[in-house]
């Protein structure tokens, strides 16, 4: 590691557009937020649920506020995470199935990060077609 610069802190993670990285590349630290976030999120919702908000609308609140906090630019640190790591995020998931707060239908994580994948590749290739 080189050495410290002078008047200039070094830290051992840092916050880049709400994604935390660790010096080591790993984003346990971002997925542990995640997850706390979520766990706020679904308290909400089972809030709105006691109180009446109907199922449909219950499923469509979490893909727009929890599958966006799961997925907030993925394609910047899925690739940082571990086996567990992802474990923990599809949990979050599996979980909110069991209570009634998600679609049992409702896509993993890996297939949606796996199709933003592609969309982001076919758009970097059609521009680049396009350019020549």
């Amino acid at each position: 590691m080189p050495s410290p610069l002078p008047n200039i802190k070094r830290v051992t993670t840092i916050k880049i557009l709400g994604i935390n990285i660790s010096n080591n590349l790993f984003v346990c630290g971002h997925v542990n937020n995640v997850i706390a976030s979520c766990a706020l999120s679904i308290d909400a919702l089972r809030i709105l649920r006691a109180n009446g908000i109907p199922k449909n609308s219950i499923y469509m609140i979490f893909k727009a506020v929890i599958i966006g906090k799961l997925t907030y630019a993925a394609s910047a640190w899925w690739g940082f995470t571990t086996a567990d790591d992802r474990q923990r995020l599809e949990s979050v998931i599996r979980r909110s199935i069991r209570s009634g707060l998600c679609a049992a239908d409702q896509t993993s994580l890996w297939l949606i990060w796996s199709k933003m994948l592609m969309t982001i590749c076919v758009t970097v290739f059609c521009t680049i077609m396009n350019m020549s």
